[in-house]
């Protein structure tokens, strides 16, 4: 292959490589914000997020080195990209490969699910099930009266209706709406009857950052239409409650749609992770295809130099050598005189 078509056709894949790798991020990036609830101790899909942000950023920007090395192509550079491509090919691959198994095989429900498998997994919900609990609990209550303009989404619901006549509410339709209006005090009381009511949701008090908690649920309620996370039941005073209410967005938006938002994301997972797998299985092949052609840059590369030196060599090899011979003047010419001989005479 010449050097010009492989220039054309590796710099054309790359710049396929690298819009698939800017929109294999911003998947990534998609997924990232529902991955860590506020815990130090982060969720495994936020490992998962990260190591797919970490492996595209990698492939975008061993494209950047690749229209280096295809304009200018150096036999060092085309070594140097080559083992950056190859490790690039193997990371992608695997991610793909990954997402496209955790996203076909049920394998989030079985894992990440209510009923995790996963150690210390479980703990995690039922930390977020104990301070969701709390908080449904205090607002619509005498701590935290709530301000529901638009009540007929909820007096006219049969199931929501009777859970609705509990709830504490304020005439001022300008009042609390999310349970981040309540009273900083009244916040404080939730968070510190949480870890009272469950040792492990904080035992040194500086593992469970509440603000981020809070952005991370109002992101996942107004997603996915939900309220709560695993448990939506619970007891108190003396009856049964489930929890239909928004409590981080707005309560004027009805009752919540869907109960429970681990199920709601698990269930938005999978077709990400499809999508992210084929993607990056398509950016995979991509930088496949780069390669081949960087191995066809750098033979005919080879075959450039090797017709230099054919053409070049030779002229250099022979050349003829004129030794000088010194001109010696004024020597005597000595012409050869014919010999005589004794002829006899006949008479």
């Amino acid at each position: 292959m010449k050097r010009s078509i492989a220039k054309a056709i590796g710099l054309t894949f790359l710049t396929l490589f690298l819009v698939c790798g800017i929109v294999a991020i911003i998947l990534a990036g998609l997924d990232f914000q529902f991955a860590n609830p506020g815990w130090r101790n982060n969720l495994p899909w936020e490992a998962l997020s990260a190591l797919q942000i970490a492996s595209i950023a990698y492939a975008i920007f061993v494209a950047l080195v690749g229209f280096f090395v295809f304009c200018f192509p150096k036999r060092a550079l085309i070594i140097f990209f080559g083992v950056l491509l190859a490790l690039s090919i193997l990371f992608t691959l695997a991610i793909a490969i990954f997402s496209i198994i955790a996203g076909s095989t049920g394998f989030l429900n079985v894992n990440f699910g209510c009923n995790a498998r996963i150690n210390g997994l479980l703990n995690t919900w039922n930390n977020m099930d104990t301070y969701l609990q709390n908080v449904d609990r205090t607002l619509c209550s005498s701590q935290c009266p709530c301000s529901i303009a638009n009540q007929t989404f909820y007096s006219t619901n049969n199931t929501v209706a009777p859970f609705f006549n509990n709830y504490v509410r304020n005439v001022d339709n300008n009042g609390i709406v999310n349970y981040q209006g309540c009273p900083s005090n009244v916040q404080s009381n939730v968070l510190n009857l949480t870890r009272a009511q469950n040792p492990n949701f904080d035992p040194d008090q500086n593992n469970f950052n509440e603000g981020n908690f809070i952005n991370y649920m109002a992101r996942v309620e107004n997603e996915f239409q939900c309220t709560g996370w695993c448990t939506n039941a619970y007891v108190n005073n003396g009856q049964n409650v489930i929890m239909y209410k928004y409590l981080f967005t707005n309560l004027n938006r009805g009752p919540a749609l869907y109960s429970g938002c681990l199920n709601s994301v698990l269930q938005w997972l999978p077709g990400y992770l499809l999508a992210f797998g084929a993607v990056a299985m398509v950016l995979a092949g991509f930088q496949m295809i780069v390669l081949a052609t960087l191995c066809c840059l750098g033979a005919s590369r080879r075959e450039e130099v090797v017709e230099h030196q054919v053409y070049e060599e030779p002229a250099e090899r022979h050349v003829k050598v004129v030794e000088r011979v010194p001109v010696v003047q004024n020597v005597p010419v000595v012409r050869e005189m014919p010999v005589v001989r004794d002829v006899p005479v006949r008479s």
